[in-house]
């Protein structure tokens, strides 16, 4: 009866420590439910660590499709430019050769002077010779009476005298219409260069405005680096993030082999304690 009573109290023993095992062992399998959890938790961390990356993407290629049209923009504003610069040589051209022709007709205008004053020297000497014809003309008229026919002579000499004076007066005065058309002719092409000036002033002033363009595209270009340059650090900032959760599920897989492991311990004691038992049981009958 003693022995008997050993033996249950022995069973009895075991029972108790199957029974703080199978605590130990949901215990294990509590933590091991928790790893799982917290497991799941970060690969959901993870994904949506992996969507922001994805969206952070999707922003640096819209950004790069926005810096090529930029750059598109800034091609056609040098094109443009380039015209502009190619006709505003045109109008150098056309005013080169205004400027020529301006000159030439000054040359003109300054030869036309010339025979103007060469004719004015004729008239003065035919002046000269008129005053001379009249002082002879006073001298004979004391001789009135013999010289009538030599004074109808002179008279006719000084009228032949006026109608060449008349005719070079006629002459200067078509010099002078000559070079009121020169003068015209130089007045228009003044003008023909102030508009050229003019178109010339308007493309320096359109150039500009493309300069202008250019540069606010470069600072807009400039601009997109920067938010590229932010999105790249905020994408290798991820990726740490990314990195980091990766070591904790690292961390976690190995507690949860340690769990596993102890598991298999508990239940390789409780096995020995299922033999006990079953010695116990066979010495008991």
């Amino acid at each position: 009866m003693g022995q008997e009573a050993g033996l249950r109290g022995q069973e009895a023993g075991l029972m108790g420590q199957e029974a703080g095992l199978m605590g130990q062992e949901a215990g294990l399998r509590g933590q091991e439910a928790g790893l799982m959890g917290q497991e799941a938790g970060l690969m959901g961390q993870e994904a949506g660590l992996r969507g922001q990356e994805a969206g952070l993407m999707g922003q640096e290629a819209g950004l790069r499709g926005q810096e090529a049209g930029l750059r598109g923009q800034e091609a056609g504003l040098r094109g443009q430019e380039a015209g502009l610069m190619g006709q505003e040589a045109g109008l150098s051209g056309q005013e080169a050769g205004l400027r020529g022709q301006e000159a030439g007709l000054r040359g003109q205008e300054a030869g036309l002077m010339g025979q103007e004053a060469g004719l004015m020297g004729q008239e003065a000497g035919l002046m000269g010779q008129e005053a001379g014809l009249r002082g002879q003309e006073a001298g004979l008229m004391g001789q009135e009476a013999g010289l009538r026919g030599q004074e109808a002579g002179l008279m006719g000499q000084e009228a032949g005298l006026i109608g060449q004076e008349v005719g070079l007066m006629g002459q200067e005065v078509g010099l002078m219409g000559q070079e009121a058309g020169l003068m015209g002719q130089e007045a228009g092409l003044i003008r023909q260069d102030s508009g050229l000036m003019g178109q010339e002033a308007g493309l320096m002033g359109q150039e500009a405005g493309l300069i202008r363009q250019e540069a606010g595209l470069i600072r807009q270009e400039a601009g997109l680096m920067g938010q590229e340059a932010g999105l790249m650090g905020q994408e290798a900032g991820l990726m740490g993030q990314e990195a980091g959760l990766i070591r904790q599920e690292a961390g976690l897989m190995g507690q949860e082999a340690g769990l596993i492991r102890q598991e298999a311990g508990l239940m390789g004691q409780e096995a020995a304690l299922i033999r006990q038992e079953a010695g116990l049981i066979y010495q008991e009958t």
